[in-house]
């Protein structure tokens, strides 16, 4: 339904009493209602009110493959439609059903031939068809955006430009401010506005678009930062982890100020830097919506609904942009100058990737150089824990919890100039052992060879070998020389030491057995060298 002017409360509420429900915004002036037939249109101010034609509903992208080919798609109902039903519509036309857990509760993936596809827009359920990208065609794990805000509710994935956008001047260009009210509790709160900062100027320098910091939420053109949970203030709560991460409020207009391009995030995520689910994507792509762009149906691009770790904006976000705003005077530079020194980090010790430890915490070094200043340095485990690490040529993060079982540190540094370089490693924690109180009972030792407590040799080293027991468990078989070498022999219930080094004279060679609950036997041999 079209209506002469912006549709109001009240029209919204004559809607509803008719039996008539708006289920999504359609610019200009539209929304897009579910109704029985026969129902009434009198005296609502309507331009115009009509099912949409089939080929409206599917994507140039998807009608471009055209032909015979099979395509992976992804079919959008109208939000109201029972999921059983969709199942069954794409069932009937002959459609075969990629089962993604990721995928909203509208969409389906599905596996079909171009006039199966148009078959299934005929239904008035159908809202939209587009390209699957290979993620979800190949079934791995994707984040859905569920769609920018209006007050009329959400704009379906065919709307791809949701109003005018802002204001521009005589230049086509607009200035706008960002403001940050509460932040997430999960980040380092200087690292939150930086991300939050590189996105909203990766977006600003591919138009004639100026974003500066603002001093309050309420203040308009301003886009407002904000962390919350659950019910927050709007008219659409939070559903809590792995739902809805973010929300963003379309311009002003649809959108009414102080609300028009608020950025709104679930406290409830699991939110990192440089790792998912990653601030700064997630952010990226919501200030798109903020700007007045819809969902792109360009697999890879910031914009295709499903979030996905970029750093910059493709060739189709940028000229989606430029469709609202003009784009920057040559002189005024698209991308950032290079580093004279590319962005370099390692990570030196723990020395190997891959590391196994008994320990609670596990302590990174490495090194950092180059780069367009100024340098951000942050860890995050794949286990939940984050942080921020000090930007220095050496650097330490000290005191990074582990889980049991295995735990993936990340460390991510990120320049000025939105360059960005990840390094990880694996850690496995083992779990300790619980000793026995209860266990009093020590080991019991034997030295094999030599066969004397004391021994005359002329060799430079020793091999020893034994054997031990225990009513519970050998833990391990130590050794001690009074040269000040020590070491842990091969094997416990039959131990050896091979090459245990000698001095001239005399060497006195104490070997001991422990079990688990630190109980002890010893042996001792004097060995004389000459």
């Amino acid at each position: 339904m079209q209506f002469e002017g912006r549709p109001g409360a009240a029209q919204l509420r004559e809607l509803d009493r008719r039996g008539i429900q708006a289920v999504g915004y359609v610019p200009e002036n539209a929304v897009v209602v579910s109704a029985e037939d026969g129902a009434r249109l009198d005296g609502l101010n309507l331009l115009r009110a009509g099912t949409l034609a089939p080929e409206a509903k599917i994507s140039a992208q998807a009608a471009l493959l055209g032909g015979e080919e099979t395509l992976s798609s992804v079919v959008e109902f109208h939000r109201d439609t029972d999921p059983a039903q969709m199942r069954a519509l794409a069932t009937e036309i002959g459609l075969r059903i990629r089962e993604h857990p990721d995928l909203l509760r509208h969409q389906l993936a599905v596996v079909a031939r171009p006039e199966q596809l148009f078959e299934l827009a005929r239904w008035d359920e159908v809202a939209y068809i587009y390209p699957a990208s290979d993620d979800i065609a190949a079934g791995r794990r994707v984040a859905a955006c569920a769609g920018a805000l209006t007050e009329f509710g959400a704009a379906g994935q065919l709307v791809a430009l949701v109003g005018p956008g802002w204001e521009r001047d005589s230049r086509g260009g607009a200035a706008l401010q960002y403001h940050f009210g509460v932040l997430s509790a999960k980040l380092p709160a200087e690292q939150t506005r930086s991300e939050l900062e590189r996105a909203v100027q990766e977006w600003a320098r591919h138009a004639r678009l100026t974003c500066s910091p603002g001093t309050s939420a309420t203040a308009a053109r301003t886009l407002n930062f904000l962390f919350a949970d659950g019910s927050h203030g709007d008219p659409f709560p939070f559903d809590g982890p792995s739902g809805t991460m973010a929300h963003t409020f379309y311009p002003s207009p649809p959108n009414p100020e102080p609300l028009a391009g608020d950025v709104h995030f679930d406290e409830d995520e699991s939110w990192r830097i440089g790792a998912d689910t990653d601030l700064y994507s997630v952010a990226l792509h919501e200030l798109g919506h903020a700007l007045g762009l819809g969902h792109s149906d360009v697999p890879g691009t910031v914009m295709y609904p499903f979030y996905r770790r970029l750093t910059e904006l493709t060739p189709e976000d940028k000229q989606a942009l430029q469709t609202l705003y003009s784009a920057p005077e040559p002189s005024e530079p698209s991308v950032p100058v290079p580093p004279a020194e590319p962005l370099g980090l390692a990570i030196t010790s723990p020395e190997s990737a891959t590391v196994t430890t008994s320990a609670e915490t596990m302590t990174l070094t490495g090194t950092l150089r180059g780069g367009t200043g100024p340098l951000q340095l942050a860890w995050a485990s794949d286990r939940g824990p984050a942080g921020a690490v000090t930007a220095a040529e050496r650097w330490r993060a000290a005191g990074i919890p582990l889980s049991p079982g295995r735990n993936v540190l990340t460390v991510t540094a990120t320049d000025a100039a939105a360059q960005q370089v990840v390094r990880s490693v694996t850690v496995s924690r083992e779990e300790v052992p619980v000793r026995s109180a209860a266990d009093t009972v020590a080991p019991t030792l034997t030295v094999q060879s030599p066969a004397s407590a004391n021994v005359l040799v002329t060799a430079a080293s020793i091999h020893l070998r034994g054997t031990a027991g225990d009513n519970v468990g050998v833990a391990e078989v130590r050794w001690a020389s009074s040269s000040g070498q020590a070491g842990v022999a091969r094997g416990t219930v039959s131990w050896s030491v091979a090459d245990l080094p000698l001095l001239v004279g005399t060497n006195t060679v104490i070997v001991r057995a422990l079990d688990t609950a630190g109980n002890a036997a010893w042996r001792s041999l004097v060995i004389t060298r000459r």
